[in-house]
């Protein structure tokens, strides 16, 4: 759940934002001094299942072709985060089962339950045990179980995280896993408690240490087996055998090698700076055997620094306890820069390789957590770092918010913007996918106030298909406190919920907003079905050992090439090293913002209109503003009656699967605007930017009920009669029309979406 500031950027500035991000540990070693050829160099590991191909068990998600796939065929993941819906304090089981049963209905086929520690774990515990339950007893851990039941009996399958972030654990936990001295024993738990006490998310600290103290993993070790051999009562399975487990994830969002880079880690912290100092020491021993050997690769050693007395430093991470809070550019040896991020990178994915081999023995041979695909964390950032360390596992799992405020007057919308109006870009998510393996987004939104957000699903749906992903978990369905709705009254009196800095996360609110509910259905059908075709011939850019660890600057040309290849041929990486990368400067790149750019072969933008289309067999899109008061499609379908200049998200796609010209079975939508009544902006009122300044700009939240602005227009479905049932965004049946060649949207009804029937 990172933010982190969205910028409108064009391609030529992208790199500048890239550079700014990446590690100035890595600008050190780019600048030090020339590589030597004496010793060879550390290698660096990869995932333990970096070769696994197909997995597949039958009545359990598995990997097949380098995507998911689930009964026999290829499974795409349109779903949602739920959070609140977990907290029996709040949600009875009536309420439960109302939240699951319009999370089905408004077209999720899956669930991330996240920040779920807190309701296993019972009070008191040092961190890792599991509560127990009498079924039906109301408790916290019957009330989490029974929401899990739940979602398997809808068909919503489960993507499951070991991630701490709600329970600390305690320096109790020492004494879960003896062994060295009292002394040590002493100084572990010191440590812990001051960093408890320093963060109120453990899993701020947590991740970045278990991966680098023999104690700490082994207690994470605990937490991960007591989960997966906990059985639920609801379904009399353990968690390591659900089938209806589609994955797992081991951490999230840790950010392990930027705070490792940059010397904020925990891992630096009392006890564990001095476990990571000599694993660091180990490491190079291991490798190069003598000091002699050490000073060939690297060209010298400080002052001392000596391999057989263990006190090489943990140098050139600028950290306080060396008293060097910053490093001068070319005094380390680039052999050195490059042989600490390697320790990283190898310590977290090794790591997470052992934690991986615990999950699989967790459960017989093809069944559950033995073969459903295990990612090991989730990435926001565009760092090729942090996609590879994350990505070692079975899944690569990106995420990605946006707000579209802008600062720029002349901007038409001002001061709002929208994702049409150039290339589609997103920071968390634009380095692609990783060559052979399955993708998902683990979490992504957008953060109201954002008038034109219908554009938005529509917008990640083509972007996700295009790029041939396999999930999207969006987050969040709903804010804190808040009962589910039993009327679309009750929905729209609520109001919607804005970013705002005593509660960012309500932004994300999606169940109180009647269009994005709306245009998350219609997009949801097109992403599960597969619509919009994928990229044929994706680009793959071949990146090696040293492209990893050695070359910052190149990678702000990566990135602009990967945005230059999404427009086209879409874009996918290739941690390959064994294969000479190629120059990333030999790619034909175009590094202006174009007028109009696409997606795959079926999404074309026309950036100056502010026109996003598709038009294929299978699915029909208009999102913008149209300047005409008609569009025509293909196969004699078109909108007319539109209304010049206004904007408007309009999507049809076929359920059936057959193409809409043949199709029995249609969806389609048509939204526009709207806010809570009495809600007030003011640009000028704050001379903040970015992120805070677009929530301090807010005058008034105002309150329900949301004042829609539902769109008045006509789709042309020539030559096919039939009828329309048109559903409001509860979902519930608010009137059944005739069709005869001509749907109609009147303007008045609150027609989140139809159904149409069609003989």
């Amino acid at each position: 759940m990172q933010l982190t500031v969205h910028l409108k950027m064009t391609l030529e500035s992208s790199g500048i934002f890239l550079a700014l991000l990446l590690t100035p540990l890595l600008a050190a070693g780019a600048a030090g001094q020339q590589r030597g050829n004496a010793v060879p160099e550390i290698p660096i590991t990869r995932g333990s299942e970096a070769d696994r191909g197909d997995a597949v068990s039958p009545g359990f998600v598995g990997i097949k072709e380098g995507h998911l796939w689930h009964d026999g065929k290829r499974l795409r993941l349109w779903g949602i985060n739920a959070v609140s819906e977990l907290d029996r304090d709040t949600f009875t089981k009536a309420d439960q089962d109302q939240v699951l049963d319009r999370m089905k209905a408004v077209g999720f086929n899956a669930i991330r339950p996240h920040l779920y520690d807190i309701y296993m774990i019972p009070k008191g515990d040092a961190g890792v045990g599991i509560s127990t339950y009498t079924k039906g007893d109301d408790s916290y851990l019957d009330g989490l179980d029974y929401f899990f039941a739940g979602a398997a009996k809808r068909g919503l399958l489960l993507y499951m995280t070991f991630d701490r972030r709600r329970v600390a654990i305690t320096p109790e936990a020492c004494d879960l896993v003896p062994g060295g001295t009292p002394e040590e024993a002493a100084e572990w738990k010191k440590t812990v408690a001051e960093l408890n006490a320093e963060n109120p998310h453990p899993s701020a600290w947590i991740e970045q240490v278990w991966p680098l103290d023999d104690r700490m993993e082994r207690i994470f070790t605990l937490w991960v087996k007591n989960q997966l051999s906990h059985v639920n009562q609801y379904t009399g399975k353990s968690y390591a055998e659900d089938p209806n487990i589609a994955m797992w994830e081991i951490s999230n969002e840790t950010s392990y090698m930027a705070v490792a880079l940059d010397g904020t880690s925990a891992a630096y912290r009392g006890y564990f700076g001095k476990q990571t100092q000599k694993r660091w020491n180990r490491f190079l021993k291991d490798y190069y055997k003598t000091d002699a050997r050490l000073k060939a690769a690297w060209g010298s050693l400080e002052d001392g620094e000596s391999l057989e007395q263990g006190t090489i430093k943990l140098s050139p991470v600028p950290i306080p306890a060396y008293d060097q809070l910053a490093y001068e550019q070319g005094k380390y040896p680039t052999r050195r820069v490059r042989d600490l991020t390697t320790f990283f990178v190898n310590q977290y994915i090794e790591a997470n390789n052992r934690i991986l081999a615990v999950i699989r023995d967790s459960a017989p041979k093809g069944v559950g957590a033995n073969v459903v695909p295990v990612g090991y964390d989730t990435h926001y950032q565009p760092s090729l770092l942090d996609m590879y360390c994350a990505g070692a596992g079975d899944v690569s799992i990106a995420g990605n918010y946006t707000w579209l405020r802008t600062y720029d007057t002349s901007d038409p919308t001002y001061p709002w913007t929208s994702m049409v109006a150039g290339p589609p870009q997103f920071y968390g998510m634009d380095l692609g996918r990783i060559t052979g393996k399955p993708t998902v987004s683990y979490e992504v939104n957008i953060h109201k106030p954002a008038p034109y957000r219908a554009e938005f699903p529509f917008v990640v749906a083509a972007y996700d298909s295009a790029r041939n992903w396999d999930g999207t978990f969006w987050y969040y369905w709903m804010d804190w406190n808040n009962k589910p709705p039993k009327t679309y009254e009750q929905l729209n009196i609520t109001g919607l919920h804005y970013a705002a800095k005593s509660n960012v996360w309500g932004g994300v609110a999606i169940a109180p907003d009647p269009i994005q509910v709306s245009a998350l259905k219609v997009a949801g059908e097109i992403f599960k079905t597969a619509a919009i075709r994928a990229d044929e011939h994706p680009a793959r850019i071949v990146v090696g050992e040293d492209e990893l660890v050695w070359s910052p600057a190149k990678m702000t040309v990566w990135m602009d090439l990967v945005r230059t290849a999404m427009r086209t041929t879409g874009a996918e990486i290739d941690f390959n090293f064994k294969q000479t990368p190629r120059d990333p400067q030999t790619f034909n790149q175009t590094r202006t913002q174009p007028r109009a750019s696409r997606l795959g072969p079926d999404v074309k933008f026309d950036h100056a209109k502010r026109q996003m289309v598709v038009d294929n067999d299978k699915v029909k899109m208009f999102v913008g503003w149209p300047d005409s008061s008609a569009v025509s499609f293909a196969d004699g379908f078109a909108l007319n009656d539109l209304k010049t200049g206004q904007f408007i998200a309009f999507a049809m796609v076929a359920e059936d699967g057959l193409p809409l010209g043949r199709s029995k079975k249609i969806l389609l939508t048509a939204l526009a605007t709207g806010e809570n009544k009495g809600f007030k902006y003011d640009p000028a009122s704050t001379n903040e930017i970015g992120w805070p300044g677009m929530m301090a700009s807010v005058v008034s939240m105002g309150e329900g009920p949301v004042e829609v602005l539902w769109p008045k227009l006509t789709v042309v479905v020539k030559d096919r009669t039939g009828h329309c049932t048109w559903f409001n965004a509860l979902p519930e049946v608010i009137g059944t029309e005739p069709v005869d060649g001509q749907i109609q949207f009147d303007g008045v009804r609150p027609a989140a979406w139809g159904e149409v029937e069609l003989d």
